[in-house]
């Protein structure tokens, strides 16, 4: 071989080029990517999953999506399927993982529900750099508006949430499911 000769790399199909393409994007924004079945099971995980769950990728399938979730934000994250169920996506909510050791600090979560994939959601976390001190405070913050929220009446109640959630999926947090 000589020295203007490289080694052809083998050709990829313009699908596959098309598929990496959106990997990479989506690993633009997120840590781990996760698709969850109707049932709340993992059966597809990526990234760096060891780093906040002490987990593989492929150790989480199989998993239920919720059991990832630390225990005071459990609540939270069966709500926010609900919404994505609801409403098909998840904007900017923040949950921490149960860790390696112990809660993570907050992540933030986007994703949404496609009925084209047998109704499965397709979630995408990555780190705030936020630290469990700041995790603590939002949960709190979250406690005390969720226990203000149930004492108030339903239209003070979502008046307030209309004007103080810019996201319309947290305003259906109010309102109670059938």
């Amino acid at each position: 071989m000589t020295a203007d000769q490289t080694i052809a790399a083998p050709a990829r199909s313009a699908q596959q080029k098309d598929r990496e393409r959106f990997v990479a994007f989506a690993f633009c924004w997120a840590d781990v990517l996760l698709e969850i079945d109707r049932d709340g099971v993992i059966v597809y995980a990526a990234g760096t999953t060891p780093t906040f769950t002490g987990k593989t990728p492929d150790k989480l399938i199989g998993t239920a999506f919720v059991d990832l979730v630390a225990d005071p934000d459990k609540a939270l994250a069966r709500e926010l399927v609900a919404v994505a169920t609801k409403r098909g996506r998840i904007d900017d909510a923040a949950v921490r993982l149960t860790g390696p050791n112990g809660p993570t600090s907050a992540l933030a979560l986007a994703g949404y529900r496609l009925t084209d994939f047998d109704g499965h959601y397709f979630f995408a976390l990555r780190s705030t750099g936020a630290t469990a001190a700041t995790a603590a405070a939002a949960s709190a913050a979250r406690s005390g508006a969720a226990r203000m929220l149930a004492r108030a009446q339903p239209a003070r109640r979502d008046a307030w949430l209309r004007s103080a959630c810019p996201h319309k999926w947290l305003s259906s947090l109010s309102r109670p499911h059938s």
